[in-house]
């Protein structure tokens, strides 16, 4: 046997080791970027008017704006971020509170609401609504405009 051939029985088993960690870290990365799913909106949204709907596969969440902010679910939702953004731009992130089978949230706590309304003031006509979901792992992000209607 010569000089290369030993190198090469020596070697070997490093490449397929190191082989073997570079796919495993691969393979999660593509994993983890399979986790962001977009929600759309059904169709335009007139959130001083009626509620909006939002879907991806099975998942539909809709919006409630009147006093206060209402979300709700058709699946449990582990975590909920919204923010509502402004004619000026200005960016007011909304805390949710989510009910006890956490498929129904909402801008005020149940039970300090006057409390919460006064921790937590919405924008009287928010331009923009963003919306990130989080379920099993999964990320639901939504960036949707608002029309409003003068009245």
């Amino acid at each position: 046997m010569n000089r290369h051939s030993k190198t090469a029985i020596v070697i070997a088993p490093f490449l397929i080791v190191g082989g073997y960690i570079a796919a495993d870290y691969y393979d999660n990365a593509q994993k983890a970027q399979q986790n962001i799913f977009p929600l759309e909106a059904k169709e335009s949204c007139h959130l001083q008017q009626s509620a909006c709907y939002l879907r991806h596969e099975k998942l539909s969440i809709t919006l409630n704006y009147q006093q206060q902010l209402q979300i709700s679910s058709n699946y449990p939702l582990d975590e909920l971020a919204m923010s509502l953004i402004d004619a000026a731009g200005t960016e007011v992130r909304v805390k949710m509170y989510p009910s006890l089978n956490r498929q129904q949230w909402s801008s005020t706590h149940p039970t300090k609401e006057a409390e919460t309304r006064r921790d937590n003031p919405l924008p009287p006509l928010p331009e923009w609504v963003r919306i990130a979901a989080i379920i099993n792992g999964g990320y639901y992000l939504s960036e949707l405009p608002i029309i409003n209607d003068p009245r």
